[in-house]
């Protein structure tokens, strides 16, 4: 089961550990109700999704805002390089379908963060592969 929202997002992307429920993206386990899944096995998964317009993951260019699991259930935040993203539900099923492999998960839930993407949410690593293609 997916649950999508659409909302204004105030996540924090520090890195810390988080065991209060708080998104986290880098870094350790953010948990909640006790869940053995950690925020660095989901964005481990992500790492495999592709952007598909771009042979780099959605982790590397920095379209992934937020992550934490709560009890069974993964929490996922996410922008788009830009509104009229063609891709959006593409995308989401991809992060779905992935994390959805993982053992621990039943359920993803995909919130659409408002925030402003720009190149430099693009890590070092996905700016070298954007490089290849002629893109960056």
């Amino acid at each position: 089961m997916t649950g999508r929202a659409d909302a204004r997002s105030e996540a924090s992307l520090s890195g810390e550990a988080s065991v209060s429920g708080e998104a986290s993206v880098s870094g350790e386990a953010s948990v909640q109700g006790g869940s053995c899944v950690t925020v660095d096995t989901l964005r481990g998964a992500l790492a495999d999704v592709l952007d598909p317009e771009y042979p780099v993951s959605l982790v590397d260019l920095g379209l992934i805002r937020g992550l934490r699991m709560e009890d069974t259930t993964a929490h996922v935040q996410v922008v788009f390089c830009n509104l009229g993203c063609p891709c959006t539900e593409l995308i989401q099923d991809d992060i779905e379908a992935k994390l959805s492999e993982i053992d621990g998960v039943e359920a993803v839930e995909i919130e659409e963060v408002f925030d402003r993407w720009t190149r430099a949410d693009v890590s070092a690593k996905g700016l070298r592969q954007l490089r290849q293609v002629g893109v960056a």
